[in-house]
């Protein structure tokens, strides 16, 4: 499957990605409330990252919105390598996978033979639900990329013009049409899981 467009439309899509955009974040130290606020003194930090960044939001409602959420890309992390079937292709990580290869081998095997198979007899499921991988591309990223989708933060579409044309000159890449119904999937399932706690029978 190709991943990106060679030739991306000159129209912002989700899960495009740029180059440039500052992401800032904004991490309280203490809970805060109205009342207190007055009288915390410095309760928060606030961080700017440069990242590269994919439009996370739905491409029927970028144009209707006045955010648009995007989320920074990282280096893919070694933890995810260990499995060896990701390994192979990370992007494997984007699709719901055999319960056999959640796991790496030696993490398979050490469990009992009753977990192994009431796993098998569920089926397919996804793994790192909170990730997201770009495939790596000549002369952008030399490594595959992830998002983490618990990072998602916004900017204001209203000064980015009528068809959001500011922000084209900083486009890196433009995902195909395949890749980006996997991100779609992968953000519905994420935003879709149950609560551990609603799982539990009591």
């Amino acid at each position: 499957m190709d991943f990106y467009y060679d030739d991306p439309a000159q129209k912002v899509r989700q899960g495009d990605i740029f180059q440039g955009l500052i992401n800032v974040g904004v991490i309280s130290h203490r809970f805060l409330t109205s009342e207190n606020l007055v009288d915390s003194g410095v309760c928060f930090t606030l961080n700017l990252g440069f990242n590269y960044a994919s439009i996370i939001t739905p491409c029927c409602d970028i144009q209707k919105r006045d955010y648009i959420a995007l989320c920074p890309l990282v280096i893919l992390p070694k933890k995810i390598r260990t499995n060896a079937y990701l390994d192979e292709d990370p992007t494997r990580l984007n699709h719901m996978v055999p319960p056999e290869k959640a796991l790496p081998i030696a993490g398979w095997d050490k469990l009992d033979p009753e977990v192994k198979q009431k796993r098998l007899e569920m089926g397919k499921t996804w793994i790192y639900i909170n990730n997201f991988v770009f495939r790596k591309k000549e002369e952008i990223f030399v490594d595959d990329m992830v998002i983490d989708f618990n990072y998602i933060f916004y900017i204001n579409r209203t000064n980015l013009g009528n068809e959001n044309e500011k922000l084209i000159p900083y486009r890196v890449l433009q995902l195909s049409r395949d890749a980006r119904t996997s991100l779609r999937e992968k953000l519905v399932a994420y935003y879709a899981r149950n609560p551990d706690e609603d799982e539990c029978k009591i």
